[in-house]
């Protein structure tokens, strides 16, 4: 005995493939959610982690060099409270899904450092408070401003610095040297290798070194979650 049986598609192989696609699609944009918040976390951790040891950092951990120049004794601390600002306003976020020649297409966004960096500027952390008895003056300084905008211009006219080897340092916060006034035209800036400007300085430096390998970290993430 033998049947033959006629079957129809209720849909056009076009919408088949199409509606598949949306399908896959969809699926893949559950698993990049998912992703994106084990993305976060790594950047978060990471991203503070590299801060902390880059050269400012450790100069400022180790009470080295910029240390005795800011003057402030508690700057680490401070420091660190705004490496974890940076660290915490990471963001990653799908930002877009589509289908492009018939395959589905992700894109996953992360930003982090605001570009003109006015989030930690603001923060009280970024600025001492420095007083002279002597002088009868108090004055702000804007030490993180300094290292991340000012570049190697002057930004205490008509002083230099002395460090304790050459200074005595009893009126210093820090023990590692003073300010005193400078005879001749000119000031204080920052050294060269922490001074930095908007595109070029600490931070863009960390983080650019720490993208470079970070791709080979994310691509094992993505390969657990699809398995």
């Amino acid at each position: 005995m033998e049947f033959e049986v006629g079957l129809e598609l209720a849909e056009s192989p076009a919408k088949i493939i199409n509606d598949l696609e949306k399908i896959l699609l969809n699926k893949m944009a559950i698993i990049a959610n998912k992703l994106c918040g084990v993305v976060l976390v790594y950047m978060i951790r990471n991203i503070y982690d590299m801060l902390l040891i880059s050269d400012v950092g450790q100069d400022l951990a180790l009470e080295l060099k910029l240390y005795g120049l800011i003057g402030s004794p508690d700057i680490y601390s401070r420091y660190k409270s705004i490496c974890n600002r940076w660290a915490q306003s990471s963001k990653v976020e799908v930002v877009e899904k589509k289908i492009i020649n018939n395959e589905p297409f992700i894109r996953i966004r992360y930003s982090a450092i605001q570009s003109d960096y006015q989030d930690v500027l603001e923060m009280p952390e970024a600025y001492v408070v420095s007083e002279s008895e002597s002088r009868g003056t108090t004055s702000i300084i804007p030490w993180l401003q300094w290292l991340l905008l000012e570049g190697r211009r002057y930004v205490v006219k008509d002083f230099i610095f002395l460090s304790s080897d050459v200074a005595p340092t009893s009126s210093s916060r820090t023990g590692k040297g003073i300010m005193v006034p400078k005879k001749e035209s000119g000031g204080w800036r920052v050294p060269e290798k922490f001074a930095g400007t908007i595109d070029d300085n600490f931070v863009t430096r960390t983080i650019d070194q720490f993208l470079g390998g970070v791709v080979e970290d994310l691509q094992k993430e993505l390969y657990r979650f699809m398995n």
